[in-house]
């Protein structure tokens, strides 16, 4: 192939590949290579940066005998004045893309960016001109392939008929096939290593197949797959990486992540190599939690160029506190002041609630919040003229008031109570001592129905300080108002016994952190309206009760305390000294002028309907009794005035179903009925004991965990079949139909505390009555060898006191006390002989007549009446 051939095809490849109109950059220079003297001549880059640093003259003095053989080992050079021209007029670029776009929030997205040659933008849109270089074009030679801007085709194809080919000293970024090929066809290279070829223009397709030519768009594609190979790659950097945030990749565009709504600016960067400058370009990027058709949900968002240069100020502090939720936020200088967006949902609309003046103002208390409600907070700082900077990532908050504490007693140890935080998910609870200036944790409460704790570990005489906060996720309300209580150890009763008629020794067992003792004393071991006396030396380790009833029963109790700044800290009571664990009552039957007070007739209600006693209460004054209609499961309330037992009222029909038991509220003036049965047997009616009628029924929900029980307990909660109220404690308690434990209700009649009962007998439960002390449960026989009804006693906290035998023969049903005196409601089941004339046809000699006929029958029948349990 000759040296014009070679041009040709050189020309022709570099017109199909287009460097100009694709602004690629020629980034060696170009080398002409002759092939029959092996001589090599340095050209200058071709392009936009011959434009800006133009063409060099070789260097004339230069031997040619010593360049026909050079040192192939050494490098190549630019002449010093290039380098210098090069260095000081780099070549321009910049970066095409989306200059806003909006995101869901969560999505993972690229953004496409094209970096494109400012030199050659320019020239693409000149007008074209008939030059020498277009004439030399339609002669087969193409300019500047030397480098040179006003080299024509001419001198090449001078050079060629002497023998000289131009060709590149590296690899062109838009080579094309002709040069890539590998074929031999006149057994010489050229010195790029790159063997002579035909005329691709004038070859044929079976041609081409047959050289094992490439397409040409692969010889483009590999070109621009070794030009990006060689280029730096571009950098992504968000300006709000909580916002949005760049997951670099091995290859190709990194990952970019849309992490909360609010705005960030994505800036792009194509670094600065030695033939470009650096360019950039920003993206603004909106996130929001969903976008309409129309575009980005939000209408504050703004244009990247109506934003200011501040940056996204984010929130550093947001907690709850009295009244409101306190935030704070990063300072931005330069800031005219802030704007503080609210939203309920974490999308828009975002309502300003606070605009700030100042850039120090990172403060505000919004105190526009409800209990157990979520809000969303973010920040846009503004500059003075009133241009908006970008919006910091939203953190959301829900709102928790602190708990209300009060801090006590029990037998267990101090025992803390808090109401329920509407929203709130659960609990800590804090424990320090006076001296200690820290909280500790002491323990985490994960259920919101668990409103009560016990320290079981708090050291006799010790102080300590309590405190309460609740919590939803990373919600936290304030700390409840700190209150200190003395755990103060109880006493144990060593003996109890009679000295004279009137007098009573009790002895017990001291603790040396007690200021004194307190002692009760009473004829009952309910200790209902018992006496008082007090011992003021921790030491004293008896005491001997004078003056009392000659040659009756007497039952002590003994409790210590410590007085600590002006406030008396009680232990529990020990148990009671002289009560025996079994022990039998007497009863006596209610009657007035011998007449006995049978509660159905006097209520005037007729048998087979409102005929069975069951619950029964009193407010002091009156007593109440509930009668059952075993039909239409439905009762009333016979209103019964005690100091004479005249019936003053009966209700009307009570949707109460079985009404198994009732009690009386002594705070807000209310009865209240369980209803045992039905299609709610967890739901307890309230009713206005002046009118009788209902006020409201309502279901107690068991939480899914109570304090003192596990979840089995709270799920096996299904049933209420008795109910009773302490006037000192301000709560209820209900007795469990299924398992005979206990389940504790505010005054609200929410639950508070689930108990374990301790002893249990195996009779049937029935009503139930409370102290403040303790709990009574009426039982009644299961079989006959069962003796009597009973009376079981527990203390709040399930501990077994004892067992008391009342009369058998009637079923008791109900208990209530008025001061020290105890009542039970019995009611009696016997059948009654009656006789009935009934007609019937009888035949008299063959014949049928009519006569009356007197037929027996028993009739099952109820009366109900109430006892005096004498000896409780």
């Amino acid at each position: 192939m000759t040296i014009s051939q070679r041009t040709k095809n050189l020309k022709m490849s570099l017109s199909k590949s287009n460097i100009i109109k694709r602004g690629a950059a020629w980034s060696l220079a170009l080398v002409l290579l002759i092939s029959s003297a092996d001589f090599v001549c340095a050209a200058e880059t071709e392009g936009a940066q011959a434009d800006t640093v133009g063409a060099q003259e070789p260097d004339k003095s230069t031997d040619i005998e010593e360049a026909q053989e050079p040192d192939k080992s050494a490098e190549v050079k630019e002449p010093e004045s290039v380098q210098k021209e090069a260095a000081a007029g780099k070549q321009v670029r910049r970066l095409e893309t989306e200059k806003e776009i909006t995101k869901l929030c969560g999505e993972v997205f690229t953004i496409d960016v094209e970096l494109v040659d400012e030199t050659e933008s320019k020239e693409e849109k000149a007008p074209e001109k008939e030059t020498e270089a277009g004439e030399a074009e339609e002669d087969g030679v193409m300019a500047a392939q030397s480098g040179k801007e006003d080299e024509t085709p001419a001198a090449q194809s001078g050079k060629e008929e002497d023998g000289v080919m131009a060709a590149q000293s590296g690899k062109e970024e838009d080579e094309t096939p002709a040069v890539q090929s590998g074929k031999e066809e006149d057994g010489t290279k050229d010195g790029l290593g790159t063997e002579p070829q035909e005329d691709k223009s004038e070859a044929t397709e079976a041609e081409k197949e047959e050289r094992g030519d490439k397409p040409e768009e692969d010889a483009e594609g590999t070109a621009e797959a070794e030009r990006e190979k060689n280029e730096e790659p571009l950098q992504y950097e968000s300006s709000n990486p909580e916002i949005v945030s760049v997951e670099q990749r091995e290859s190709g565009n990194p990952q970019i992540r849309a992490a909360a709504e609010g705005d960030a600016v994505i800036t792009v960067t194509a670094p600065e190599t030695e033939q470009y400058e650096k360019a950039q370009v920003q993206v603004l990027v909106h996130v929001t939690a969903s976008k309409t058709a129309a575009g980005p949900e939000t209408p504050e968002d703004i244009s990247l160029t109506e934003m200011s240069i501040l940056p996204a100020s984010s929130l550093t502090a947001i907690e709850n506190v009295a009244g409101g939720i306190s935030l704070k936020w990063r300072k931005i200088e330069g800031a005219g002041g802030y704007y503080l967006e609210k939203s309920t949902t974490g999308r828009a609309p975002w309502n300003k609630v606070k605009i700030t003046k100042g850039a120090d103002a990172v403060t505000f208390v919004d105190r526009q919040v409800e209990e157990g409600a979520a809000y969303y907070y973010r920040v846009r700082a503004y500059e003075a003229s009133g241009k908006e900077g970008l919006t910091g990532a939203s953190k959301k908050i829900t709102y928790l008031a602190a708990p209300v504490l009060s801090v006590g007693l029990s037998s267990a140890g101090t025992e803390l109570k808090w109401n329920r935080v509407t929203g709130c998910k659960g609990y800590y609870v804090y424990r320090r001592e006076t001296s200690q200036k820290n909280w500790t944790k002491a323990a985490e409460i994960t259920q919101p129905g668990e409103i009560s704790w016990r320290d079981t570990a708090a050291g006799n005489g010790i102080t300590y300080i309590y405190s309460v906060r609740a919590y939803r996720g990373s919600s936290v309300s304030p700390y409840a108002g700190g209150k200190s209580y003395v755990r103060v150890g109880a006493p144990s009763v060593k003996s109890f016994k009679r000295k004279s008629s009137t007098k009573y020794k009790l002895t017990w067992k001291t603790n040396p952190s007690a200021s004194g003792y307190q002692i009760q004393y009473a004829q009952n071991g309910m200790f209902v309206g018992a006496k008082k006396a007090t011992v003021k030396k921790a030491k004293t380790s008896s005491y001997t009760l004078s003056r009392l009833a000659k040659k009756k029963n007497y039952y002590a109790r003994i409790r210590a305390y410590k007085k600590v700044g002006g406030t008396t800290y009680y232990s529990s009571w020990s148990e009671a000294g002289n009560v025996k664990k079994t022990r039998t009552a007497k009863a006596s039957l209610l009657s007035k002028k011998k007449k006995v007070f049978e509660i159905r007739k006097w209520a005037d209600q007729k048998m087979f309907q409102y005929d069975t006693l069951q619950g029964s209460c009193t407010d002091g004054t009156y007593a109440y009794y509930l009668l059952f209609n075993r039909k239409v499961s439905k009762c009333k309330i016979v209103k019964v005035k005690r100091s004479n037992l005249k019936v003053v009222q009966v209700s009307g029909a009570l949707d109460v179903a079985h009404g198994n038991d009732m009690t009386y509220d002594s705070h807000r003036k209310r009865l209240v009925i369980v209803h045992s049965t039905g299609v709610d047997p967890k739901r307890l009616t309230s009713v206005d004991p002046q009118s009788l009628g209902i006020i409201e029924s309502k279901h107690v929900q068991i939480p899914k965990k109570l304090a003192g029980g596990s979840i089995a307990d709270a799920n096996g909660a299904t049933a209420f079949s008795g109910v009773a109220y302490s006037s000192g404690r301000k709560q209820y308690v209900v007795l469990l139909s299924h398992n005979y434990n206990f389940v504790i209700l505010d005054s609200d009649l929410e639950p508070v505390r689930y108990v374990k009962a301790g002893k249990k007998y195996n009779y049937v439960m029935q009503g139930i009555d409370a102290t403040d002390d303790y709990i009574m449960v009426a039982q009644s026989p299961k079989t006959s060898k069962q003796k009597y009804n009973i009376i079981t006693v527990y203390d709040w906290d399930g501990r077994y006191i004892s067992k008391i035998n009342v009369k058998k023969g009637y079923e008791i049903e109900s208990i209530y006390h008025v001061g020290s005196k105890y009542y039970a409601g019995f009611y009696r089941s016997y059948y009654k002989t009656r006789y009935k004339n009934v007609i019937k046809k009888v035949k008299v000699k063959g014949k049928e007549k009519k006569k009356k006929v007197k037929v027996k029958y028993r009739e099952y029948q109820r009366d109900n009446y109430v006892y005096q349990i004498k000896g409780i």
